[in-house]
């Protein structure tokens, strides 16, 4: 579990985007499980992923395929992944529960709605890694302390979150915490 944190403009977008094997470094290799990431294949790493951003992407349909993403899950698989999300008051106060209609891009729901949507979705594809990318910072504080320490307690996962958003009572949860920063101009 790593805690990425830095001013903007420091590099945490960069970093993020070479583990996420959207651009190769430069020099130097990123190892996963000692493997060069350079040597796995796109499309058997984006198995391994879930991506959790600030600006989430949902299509006009129901909460249900906005989270399952027409994949088949249990009950009891959804129900965890709503739970461990923080979403099951979202679920249970609308009259069409997981029927409820999405609009476009999720324009009927607040950011925090559509950030927790991302991180059931990442939970229910059962990801080895989780990228946050600022992923709780239009939540409310509570809401975001609770869903962070579940994620952080969830055991075969790794997370990476990089976030301007730090408690400090979810700090020690971390195996480490990285700072980025600027380099100095002259």
């Amino acid at each position: 579990k790593y805690l990425v944190v830095g001013p903007s403009g420091g590099g945490k977008s960069t970093l993020l985007k070479l583990l996420r094997k959207y651009f190769s470094p430069q020099q130097g290799t990123i190892l996963i499980d000692g493997v060069p990431l350079s040597k796995v294949t796109k499309a058997s790493y984006y198995d391994l992923i879930a991506n959790v951003e600030q600006n989430v992407f949902l299509f006009e349909d129901t909460l249900i395929h906005n989270l399952c993403l027409y994949k088949e899950y249990t009950k009891e698989q959804i129900d965890d992944a709503i739970e461990k999300a923080g979403l099951t008051q979202f679920v249970t106060s609308h009259p069409d529960g997981l029927n409820r209609m999405i609009y476009d891009n999720g324009k009927n729901l607040s950011g925090g709605e559509r950030s927790r949507i991302a991180i059931a979705r990442g939970l229910l594809q059962k990801a080895k890694i989780i990228f946050l990318d600022e992923a709780f910072s239009s939540l409310d504080a509570t809401v975001a302390r609770e869903i962070e320490k579940t994620l952080l307690s969830l055991k075969q996962i790794t997370v990476i979150n990089v976030s301007h958003v730090v408690f400090e009572e979810t700090k020690p949860l971390y195996n480490r915490i990285m700072t980025i920063g600027k380099s100095p101009s002259y």
